[in-house]
């Protein structure tokens, strides 16, 4: 039998959307909102990466803003915390990969998508966590010795003051 003509059903895809996050910690607890800095990037085709978004930390999470998948495939990304300027904290330097798969869901017409945090390693881990520290304060003890004329002087015949040089 001649067929004159084909149809065909192509389906148009609902895109997805996708919330990457992180989780800080400071001292072991949570930190004030808004203390410290993370940037999202994306790896593009010729392996670059590209930050897409910088966003603060709210208390211990480190949300994202929604990223929006019309097309399957695998996408790559960094989430790297930026190193602030307080001389008094210690901070996390490591960078978390991130890989989002975008695949047809064969039951509607929209996406599934898993996501997956890795370490520094390449190991996969259940999220982001990024730990900084207080900077522990140093005790310095300074001492002094006073020589006049060549030989030790009276117990409290001399005084010495100790100041700070302006920074």
């Amino acid at each position: 039998e001649a067929v004159d003509k084909a149809v065909f059903n192509n389906v148009s895809r609902t895109p997805v959307d996708v919330e990457l996050s992180a989780e800080k910690i400071f001292d072991g607890k949570a930190p004030t909102t808004n203390e410290f800095e993370f940037i999202l990037a994306q790896k593009d085709a010729a392996g670059e990466y590209k930050v897409l978004q910088t966003v603060n930390n709210d208390g211990k999470a480190v949300v994202f803003e929604k990223l929006t998948f019309d097309k399957a495939g695998e996408y790559e990304f960094v989430i790297d915390e930026l190193v602030g300027e307080n001389p008094d904290v210690v901070y996390d330097k490591a960078e978390y990969g991130v890989k989002v798969i975008v695949e047809p869901d064969k039951d509607s017409d929209g996406y599934l998508t898993t996501v997956v945090y890795t370490n520094e390693v390449g190991e996969a881990v259940d999220k982001a966590v990024f730990n900084n520290v207080s900077r522990t304060p140093v005790d310095v003890r300074l001492a002094a010795e006073k020589i006049f004329d060549g030989k030790d002087p009276q117990t409290n015949e001399f005084e010495f003051t100790l100041a700070q040089k302006d920074a």
